[in-house]
């Protein structure tokens, strides 16, 4: 009997969302088995073989958004909530704690995957919003009686005991995360990040009951949850400063003027990461409408910032550079030395042998001026999206708080293809 797979997708502000991929995967599903969600955020993906649930993923991705996967999806099942590196966010452990343990390293090895997922994000979320910025921890339990079953004979007869180990060890080890992102940080003047404790001894009102001991009414006060937030959540009020034009080498000083709150861009041509006083944001930003997909070109500026960065800027030099000859013999270098499982195929089809003539061959031959975006596109479609985001639209606001009235500052960017020139404009905001 067939089987249908649907869903709505929303951000994490309620907004229906469309254009994200979902795909569905199972040792017995075609590979390739997806859809993409419509204007109202809603997709469905029909299945005509019988098959069990408790095999199935279902993987949503969209450029700029995190990617998310669903396993052993079941009726009315909610994605968990995660930290996005720009807009905050919540990760909630909720029901993942073994009765009675409070060790990160008591949880299951999937679940530190994604603590350790999530701390990379929260501290991206404090880079990209600096100064406006907040970690906190909460964590509750409910009246059901606790007991240490770490083997570390702590006494949680106290209520609200439990929450607060756990979460003062959930601190400890996000602490000790963010000290190892923070000695790879290359700009002197970013301050360390750290998670604050909140609300973190909190007991349910719902009374134990120990004749109903298993109802599901204790489950919503039993939780642990990690919290990235803005400080100041008002949009701050934007004005457009073109300057000396928009066709920008290198980097530009501007004077702080009183009421300036935050910087924003809008950047054309090819994709740019922006900064203020060497502090940059950690995603490339491109506007306007494009004429290939956004996946593809974060493919490309990942491409090429994995190749010589010190290539001579010829005309459409990105075009250059990808064109099959150079991208081809280079593609090690770009997949870095873990490249993914299917590299061989990649290599088969691109070089093709005896019996297959292979993607660049045929390319070639069919193509003999060379088309980079043609080329690029077969090799993305065989390797997948890698590296470095890329967003459509204007950046987030870079905050200004800790230049001072009057004093000048460095805006700057690194381009997406790095002979070539930045073309963006800027906005302040007050």
């Amino acid at each position: 009997m067939p089987n249908q797979f649907n869903g709505q997708v929303f951000d994490s502000n309620g907004k229906k969302l469309s254009g994200v991929k979902v795909t569905v995967t199972s040792p017995t599903i075609p590979s390739g088995t997806s859809t993409t969600t419509d204007a109202n955020g809603n997709w469905l993906i029909t299945i005509k073989t019988d098959i069990d649930s408790k095999d199935v993923t279902v993987t949503f991705s969209k450029s700029g958004l995190e990617t998310t996967s669903l396993i052993n999806p079941q009726q009315t099942a909610i994605l968990p909530g995660y930290i996005d590196p720009e807009k905050g966010g919540i990760l909630d452990l909720a029901g993942d704690y073994p009765s009675g343990k409070y060790k990160v390293t008591s949880l299951s090895q999937e679940i530190q995957d994604i603590i350790n997922k999530e701390i990379n994000d929260a501290y991206a979320f404090a880079t990209t919003n600096i100064g406006n910025f907040i970690l906190e921890i909460e964590s509750s339990e409910s009246q059901v009686p606790n007991a240490d079953n770490e083997g570390t004979n702590k006494n949680f007869n106290k209520p609200g005991s439990l929450a607060e180990t756990r979460a003062l060890e959930l601190e400890k080890y996000i602490n000790d995360k963010i000290n190892t992102l923070y000695a790879k940080e290359t700009n002197p003047s970013f301050q360390k990040p750290t998670v604050r404790l909140g609300d973190i001894n909190r007991v349910g009102d719902v009374a134990w009951d120990q004749i109903d001991a298993n109802a599901n009414k204790y489950t919503k006060d039993q939780y642990t949850r990690v919290k990235a937030d803005f400080i100041n959540k008002t949009p701050d009020k934007c004005s457009a400063y073109i300057g000396e034009g928009i066709s920008i080498t290198g980097s530009k000083k501007l004077k702080k003027q009183p009421g300036d709150k935050s910087i924003k861009f809008k950047c054309y041509g090819f994709p740019d990461r922006m900064g203020v006083n060497g502090v940059y944001q950690n995603f490339y930003s491109i506007s306007g409408e494009q004429d290939v997909p956004l996946e593809l070109i974060q493919f490309i500026v990942y491409a090429t910032n994995k190749l010589n960065p010190n290539s001579p800027p010829f005309p459409n030099a990105s075009i250059v550079l990808l064109n099959p000859q150079t991208l081809i013999p280079n593609i090690t270098k770009i997949l870095g030395p873990t490249p993914p499982a299917n590299w061989k195929e990649a290599r088969k089809q691109f070089y093709g042998n005896d019996t297959y003539p292979g993607l660049l061959k045929l390319y070639n031959a069919s193509s003999p001026s060379g088309n980079a975006f043609d080329s690029a596109q077969k090799l993305y479609d065989i390797i997948g999206n890698r590296g470095i985001m890329v967003k459509q639209g204007e950046t987030s606001p870079i905050s200004l708080q800790n230049i001072q009235d009057n004093q000048e500052y460095e805006i700057s960017t690194i381009n997406g293809y790095p002979a070539s020139v930045s073309f963006y404009e800027w906005s302040i905001c007050k």
